[in-house]
């Protein structure tokens, strides 16, 4: 299926299906959106800007080997070289770490396996991922509508999010260099160690950690989701 020609500043521009697809990885949500094309004529315009934006948020990005990010992560802080590891690089060493260097802003972010951004970090809709392990650096500030990453995750300034609501099964990390702002904080099984401060006013430890410049968050009931 093609869609008709888009102009960007007087650049005519035709994507197809599998090239969109091919851009934006892991894209279930491609396959609707392209389907409803053809249902919905009044909001394709807006639709394909969309498309087109996502195909330039991946453009930001290119891939590097786990060899050259361990080279990256020797010129960076202790703390990054110390918590940004991934153990399970022999196993993706096609995937490789998507690397960006600057500020970025992103519509949604996939993280599979790795994502690396040296700047800060600005992602307005959800943080997604595709496999059972992965890796999140941001060497600046994170800010996200809500962080329920379920893996390691290294940001070195503050955590800006309306929620943060993670479960690892107590496998995995979240280290914030600053501070987290958010309107609450709840591990349910997930080791959160801050720095700074957490300016929230829920906090919650249920079945692993929060750690805040050092001291423990003293750790409430668990509470089983309705």
């Amino acid at each position: 299926m093609q869609l008709a020609p888009l102009s960007i500043k007087g650049i005519d521009l035709i994507i197809s299906k599998d090239e969109i697809v091919g851009f934006i990885h892991e894209s279930r949500r491609t396959e609707r959106v392209i389907e409803g094309l053809g249902k919905r004529p009044e909001n394709a315009h807006t639709t394909r800007k969309k498309l087109i934006s996502n195909i330039k948020i991946n453009d930001k990005m290119h891939k590097i080997s786990f060899d050259e990010y361990d080279d990256w992560t020797e010129t960076q802080s202790e703390a990054l070289e110390q918590f940004a590891f991934f153990d399970a690089a022999e196993h993706f060493a096609e995937q490789g770490v998507q690397f960006h260097q600057g500020c970025l802003q992103l519509a949604t972010l996939d993280v599979s396996p790795c994502v690396v951004i040296d700047g800060d970090l600005i992602v307005d809709g959800p943080i997604s991922y595709a496999f059972d392990c992965g890796l999140l650096v941001v060497t600046g500030n994170l800010t996200c509508d809500v962080f329920d990453f379920p893996f390691s995750a290294y940001i070195a300034g503050d955590l800006n999010a309306k929620s943060v609501d993670v479960d690892s099964c107590c496998d995995y990390y979240l280290t914030v260099g600053g501070n987290i702002n958010a309107n609450s904080v709840i591990e349910r099984g997930h080791c959160i160690e801050v720095a700074g401060a957490i300016n929230a006013p829920v906090i919650k430890s249920m079945m692993n950690v929060i750690s805040v410049n050092g001291v423990h968050v003293a750790r409430c009931a668990y509470e089983s989701p309705e």
